[in-house]
């Protein structure tokens, strides 16, 4: 049997070749292929409020509100009336013994979960008004 070829098949030849092997970029760094290109922050929303309140800072407007220092003498009265040293009261309220000592110098960032904790320990009211009286026992 003869074999008839077909000329209406579009078949090509195909040449296969190997990829160049690729550099590491230590190698292409080298070879000074590799172009090093340096980071500029982008102009996101951190930024921008970062430099906002750099700004308000050099101008003075900004204002850190801190524990009035009421409070603190309220600390230092009813601390002493338990006889407990700032340790102790750290210990029994969970609160940082140095946020204790900043809010006796009237230091601490104003924050009322630390307040919280350390009204229920001693027993004395450090939010709102009528700052260091004494809270009444649940009924």
């Amino acid at each position: 049997m003869p074999q008839e070829y077909h000329s209406e098949q579009d078949w090509t030849t195909v040449k296969w070749t190997k990829e160049p092997a690729k550099l590491s970029k230590v190698a292409a760094a080298r070879a000074g292929v590799l172009e090093t290109v340096k980071r500029v922050p982008s102009e996101n929303a951190s930024a921008r409020k970062i430099e906002k309140i750099a700004d308000q800072d050099e101008e003075g407007k900004m204002v850190i509100k801190t524990t009035p220092k009421e409070v603190g003498q309220a600390v230092i009265k009813a601390r002493c009336a338990m006889k407990l040293n700032q340790k102790e009261l750290a210990t029994k309220s969970q609160v940082l013994e140095s946020d204790i000592k900043l809010l006796e110098v009237g230091q601490l960032k104003h924050n009322p979960q630390t307040l919280q904790k350390l009204q229920r320990v001693l027993k004395v009211k450090l939010l709102g008004s009528d700052i260091g009286s004494p809270i009444g026992s649940p009924i």
